[in-house]
């Protein structure tokens, strides 16, 4: 198959710029689009990563787009629809984002300072070609990176839904913990003043950051493994 890998940043897009704008992280899946009355509608979901005040703003700054169709939020996930005229640049870039012979290998990575990754495959290589040639990024409307272009052997796909599921208290633990550089080397805190920061007994911090390191290391060694 032919997979690539690739990095772009636009300012259109209505999530993207709030993830540097708020400091947060999407893990995304593209659903679907259509058109009505010509404007396109596109469907996605994702999960949100971050610290809590930071997804609220997020999500308030979200809502008050005039693109936002709808947005239905369950916690950290969400489900969105957002609307854009139909201009030829843009509609041809969601035909071959959205073409049936692409097969998207993991979510969109929506990072805290605006980039989207996308990693997909196709066993028509003049897709991934007519992306490289889009008037977009011969223009420069969009920044944009590449990191690999090839034909190789998928090992996986990875869907969103089989990310670990944490409770809040895991997920705060561990954000946390990596937030203030507990997994650096040498590290820069310890649990002690963890549990200080996050207003918790040192046991009941422990307790937390232990069973959401056991959900996530299985699942982060797996695709280390893969890569």
């Amino acid at each position: 198959m032919w997979s690539m890998k690739i990095k772009i940043r636009e300012k259109w897009n209505p999530y993207n710029f709030r993830c540097q704008k708020f400091g947060v992280k999407i893990y995304f899946y593209s659903l679907n689009n259509y058109k009505k009355n010509n404007e396109v509608y596109v469907i996605g979901s994702g999960i949100v990563h971050g610290e809590e005040k930071n997804k609220k703003s997020f999500f308030s700054s979200l809502c008050k787009d005039k693109k936002i169709v709808k947005i239905e939020r369950n916690e950290d996930f969400f489900i969105g629809v957002y609307k854009e005229p139909e201009v030829v640049a843009k509609r041809r870039g969601l035909d071959l984002a959205y073409s049936p012979s692409i097969i998207h290998l993991k979510p969109v990575i929506f990072d805290n300072e605006g980039w989207e990754e996308w990693e997909f495959a196709s066993p028509e290589r003049d897709l991934f070609e007519r992306i490289l040639s889009s008037k977009r990024i011969e223009n420069k409307e969009i920044e944009f990176k590449i990191f690999y272009f090839k034909d190789k052997k998928i090992k996986s796909i990875m869907p969103l839904s089989i990310f670990p599921e944490l409770t809040k208290k895991q997920n705060g633990a561990i954000s946390l913990a990596v937030k203030e550089g507990y997994y650096n080397s040498p590290r820069k805190i310890d649990l002690v003043n963890l549990a200080k920061k996050a207003n918790s007994s040192l046991s009941n911090y422990q307790v937390h950051l232990r069973k959401a390191e056991k959900k996530i290391l299985p699942f982060i060694l797996k695709q280390n493994i893969d890569e």
